[in-house]
Parts: C-alpha cells; sequence; structure tokens
C-alpha cells in the first residue's frame, strides 16, 4: 500500500511536468507560474479557511518569518527556475535534475549541520554528479542557443539551481509540518499565496502578457485545469504527507520514478526522443542512490527480518 502511495504521488508529479511542457509552449515562464498558483492557492486557501482555525492572521503572524521563507524557497524561486528549463529542455531532462535532491539534501546536512557522511555515502554522490555531467555532455535541439559557460547551457543551471534553492524550502516546510503548527494543506496554500501574486508582478513588470499565444482553448482549458489540481493541489499535498508518514530513504529511492514517468509520457504523447545520453545518466544516478541509502536498506532489510 504504502510503495502504491508513493507512486501514485510520483505520477500526478510526473504527469503535471509533461502538461506543463505543453503549456509554456503557449505562456512565458514566469506569467505561467504566476497564473498556476493564483488558481490553485485560492483553491486551498478557501478550503483550509473554512476548515482550520489556524489560517487566520492572528496565528500566522507568530510564523511569517519562516512561511516567507518557505513560499520563497518552495514555490517561487524553484517554480520560475524549473518552468524556465522545462520551456528549454526535453522533460525528461528537465526531470531528471530532481533525481539529485537527496544528494544535495545530504551536502546540505554536511557543511550546514556537519553531519557525517560515510565513504559509501560520498561514492555516492560521486557516481550520482557523474550521471549529471553525462547528461549535460548530451546536448538536445531545444536548449541550444542558451549557452552560458564551457558545455554549461542556462536552462540546465536553472534545472540545478531549482533542485538547489526547493531543497531548502522543503526543510523549512518539514520543520512547520513535523511540529504540527500547520497541516500539508495549510502550509501549500500560504506558501502559494505570496509566489503567486509575487510572480504575477513579476511578470507584469517584464511585460510578458503580450507573448501569450494560445492556438486552442479547450486544449489549454483541460491541461490547465489537470494542472492545477493534479500538480499544485493533490500532488504537492500528498508529497507533503508522504515525506512525514513515509521513511524518507524509500521515498527519496523511489523519487526516482518521477523522471521515468516523464520520460515515458513525452516518448509516448510529446514525441520527445529516448535520448541515450539520459538513459546512461539515469543509470548512473541510481547506482549512485543505491551506494548512498546502501547502509539505511540494510537497517531496515534488518529491522524487518527481525519482525
Amino acid at each position: 500500500m504504502t510503495l502504491l502511495l508513493v507512486l501514485l504521488c510520483n505520477f500526478f508529479l510526473a504527469s503535471t511536468i509533461s502538461s506543463n511542457k505543453v503549456l509554456l509552449s503557449m505562456f512565458p515562464a514566469i506569467l505561467f507560474v504566476g497564473i498556476r498558483m493564483l488558481c490553485a492557492e485560492i483553491l486551498i486557501c478557501v478550503y483550509a479557511y473554512c476548515f482550520s482555525t489556524r489560517m487566520r492572521w492572528r496565528y500566522i503572524k507568530h510564523d511569517i518569518g519562516i512561511l516567507v521563507g518557505v513560499s520563497l524557497f518552495t514555490t517561487y524561486l524553484p517554480s520560475i527556475l524549473k518552468a524556465f528549463s522545462l520551456k528549454h529542455l526535453f522533460s525528461s531532462k528537465a526531470a531528471f535534475y530532481g533525481s539529485i535532491d537527496p544528494f544535495i539534501t545530504a551536502l546540505y546536512a554536511y557543511f550546514l549541520w556537519h553531519e557525517k557522511l560515510s565513504w559509501k555515502q560520498f561514492v555516492g554522490i560521486i557516481i550520482g554528479f557523474s550521471g549529471i555531467v553525462i547528461m549535460t555532455l548530451g546536448q538536445t535541439p531545444p536548449e541550444q542557443g542558451w549557452h552560458a559557460w564551457f558545455i554549461l547551457f542556462y536552462p540546465e543551471l536553472a534545472s540545478f539551481a531549482s533542485v538547489v534553492v526547493s531543497r531548502w524550502g522543503w526543510i523549512l516546510l518539514r520543520a512547520l509540518v513535523r511540529n504540527e503548527r500547520y497541516t500539508p494543506l495549510e502550509v501549500n496554500g500560504m506558501s502559494m499565496v505570496g509566489s503567486g501574486i509575487l510572480a504575477l508582478i513579476t511578470a507584469t513588470m517584464l511585460n510578458q502578457w503580450k507573448d501569450v499565444s494560445i492556438p486552442s482553448v479547450s486544449t489549454f482549458l483541460c491541461l490547465f485545469v489537470y494542472t492545477v489540481i493534479i500538480g499544485n493541489v493533490t500532488g504537492y499535498m500528498l508529497y507533503a504527507y508522504v515525506i512525514k508518514h513515509v521513511n524518507l530513504t524509500f521515498v527519496s529511492l523511489a523519487g526516482f520514478s518521477i523522471p521515468i514517468f516523464v520520460g515515458l509520457i513525452g516518448w509516448l504523447l510529446l514525441a520527445e526522443p529516448m535520448s541515450y545520453s539520459i538513459l546512461l545518466a539515469g543509470l548512473f544516478v541510481f547506482l549512485g542512490l543505491l551506494i548512498f541509502y546502501y547502509d539505511e536498506l540494510c537497517q531496515v532489510a534488518g529491522a524487518r527480518s527481525g519482525r
């Protein structure tokens, strides 16, 4: 049951990445993020306001600092960076950058909180990042014209930066949820309020409204409703629930299914090619994850066998 719940969550998140890819062909990245979040936040906050006494200013004001941090680092900045990279990369390649999330978390813990890493974890991190290097070397047509430096392109840098920034935001969010100050639904709704408004202000300042091009209104509405309901509401609420109640090692390893789902959807529905460099990079990243979590996997297996 746990496996099905995690895989269902990952499939929801993966399918919205694919739908966002299509929508980004109609909208500039920042404007799309703002509109999507604004619609999602209205649904979430109205629901939470009606059923929760904590969605009141007298309660929220005590956590305003950390809520602003959660908004910036879980939604506003990562969403804009992800949207930019997704617009200019194949969806499978953009999604694979999210697979290094556990390595980023471990490096945060190592440098900020001086937590020890075993030699296996260091080896896993090195192998995992080697996979990212392999994927970076395999350039694809959508990212051409966005060259930054050496072998790096701006969409790839944005995708990598989104992982680094969002992981810090989820660390802040987890602190709020774990001490039961708020539910995942409440935190998700509040984090989108400021982020959506700020994204729309940013898009207006950059005059992005003039670049909107919607060839099919019905296609747009179907995809937009899907990405708001499934991605912003259901998917992220389910993910916030999963990280609170399910073993994080299992969640991190199962997270590798997201780029696999995205790759399959992109191949079947978006006519994106299955790149050998991405497949090889995925193999390296997954091997790195297995080595990184080897000791924890042995402990979990030992605990189950001892029951």
